[in-house]
C-alpha cells in the first residue's frame, strides 16, 4: 500500500549495500545457523526478520501439528514457534 506525496521512497530490500536491508527471502538467501540464530552467510549479520513467501499458512499449520513439510530452514521456525511452550512441540509424522 502507498500513499501519494512528495516524499522521495526508497526501497531497502533492493539496494545494493547489505546494511540497508531489512528483510531475507527463506528460499533465495543462503543462512548459517549458529545456536539457532540465522546469519547471512556473506557477512555474518543476524537475520531479524525472514520472509516465507512462497509457503502457504496451511504449510506453517501442518508443519506446526507435526506434518513432514518441506519448507526452508523448519527446524529453525519450529524452534521459535515453540520456544515458550516447547511442550506442545508436534512430534514428525512420516508418510
Amino acid at each position: 500500500m502507498t500513499w501519494k506525496s512528495n516524499f522521495p521512497l526508497f526501497n531497502f530490500t533492493l539496494s545494493p549495500n547489505g546494511q540497508d536491508r531489512t528483510g531475507n527471502c527463506a528460499n533465495s538467501d543462503p543462512f548459517v545457523n549458529i545456536d539457532n540464530v540465522l546469519y547471512n552467510q556473506d557477512e555474518l549479520k543476524p537475520i531479524h526478520c525472514i520472509h516465507y513467501m512462497n509457503y502457504s499458512s496451511s504449510d506453517f499449520a501442518h508443519l506446526s501439528q507435526g506434518e513432514d513439510v518441506k519448507i526452508c530452514y523448519r527446524d529453525e521456525f519450529l524452534y521459535y514457534r515453540f520456544l515458550k511452550e516447547p511442550q506442545k512441540t508436534a512430534t514428525a509424522k512420516t508418510a
